[in-house]
């Protein structure tokens, strides 16, 4: 019998991507970390946190055909916009509560099952094996159909980052090739390299520190509701915050712009017609930008500021 639950391996982030021919590397997918459990004739889902997610997602339902019973996957769930993983998108289907409501949206936001790990096949554990034997057994016992796929690995993790910031993804995974799977571990067997990447945002509020500006409260469009994506302290000069503790002021309003409202004192709302380029890490699992900075203004109208 495969186990009821298993803790995810996790890589730990470095700074700047490397080549060593120990390492294999992969595409860091924006998207819900999902173990399946192939067993019995059905698929049992778990997500990082071990939430079971058991029949959220019908598009992996077709696991059981693709792989052997007795089997457990270890992979990203993701969805597409414009091509590109989308983390709000793919955060919706994760935030239903209901099977009716999964089934339905579905239809309107699917989801790919990026898979990069075998640990089980056909009963037998493989968590004690290599890195490259678990791929081995990957690609000899998954099937690639619908919306599941084996993740692709490469020599060389500068070249691959290189890629991947040129298409704005979020990052790379160097995985050393003789590694086991450390069970609910951040191991430095795995390293995470993030792509800066960048958000427009429109400026819904702002916090003071006597008659200084100190944070902006930024957020985006999200089916017509303005969504709050934290705040942001850094990356304009001593005189461009001065400039917005002139203008914010003019633009006030009594009531929060943010459908999911900041709480906090010392709060300042303002009409949100202030568009801000904000680069950030990645983004939290409540949805917030991590390690946000603020790199410019912009010249986008209000409305173009969604997610």
């Amino acid at each position: 019998m495969l186990p009821e639950t298993i803790l995810p391996m996790e890589p730990v982030q470095i700074g700047e991507p490397f080549d060593d021919p120990k390492f294999l590397y992969q595409v860091k997918w924006d998207g819900i970390r999902m173990i399946s459990y192939i067993e019995g004739g059905r698929v049992r889902l778990h997500s990082r946190s071990l939430r079971s997610r058991d029949g959220f997602y019908p598009e992996l339902d077709l696991l059981v055909d693709l792989t052997p019973d007795g089997t457990v996957l270890d992979g990203e769930l993701v969805a597409l916009k414009d091509g590109k993983p989308s983390f709000p998108l793919v955060l919706r289907r994760e935030q239903v509560t209901t099977l009716k409501q999964a089934r339905e949206l579905a239809g309107e936001v699917p989801v790919a099952y990026l898979v990069f790990d075998m640990l089980y096949c056909q009963g037998r554990p493989l968590l004690k094996e290599p890195l490259s034997e678990r791929q081995r057994y990957l690609k000899e016992f998954l099937q690639e159909a619908g919306s599941v796929h084996i993740v692709e690995s490469f020599a060389s993790g500068i070249d691959l980052f290189q890629v991947v910031k040129e298409q704005e993804l979020e990052g790379i995974v160097a995985k050393r090739r003789s590694s086991p799977y450390l069970i609910g571990r951040k191991s430095s067997e795995w390293r995470k390299v993030k792509v800066r990447r960048r958000q427009l945002c429109l400026v819904g509020g702002y916090t003071t520190e006597g008659k200084r500006v100190r944070s902006l409260l930024v957020g985006a469009w999200q089916n017509g509701n303005l969504r709050y994506l934290g705040r942001v302290g850094t990356g304009l000069t001593a005189q461009e915050w001065d400039v917005l503790a002139e203008q914010l002021p003019a633009l006030s309003v009594e009531t929060c712009p943010f459908v999911q409202c900041p709480r906090a004192p010392g709060l300042h709302f303002v009409s949100p017609v202030l568009p801000v380029w904000v680069e950030y890490s990645e983004w939290t699992p409540d949805l917030r930008l991590r390690a946000p900075s603020i790199i410019g203004f912009a010249t986008a109208k209000p409305t173009e500021c969604y997610l």
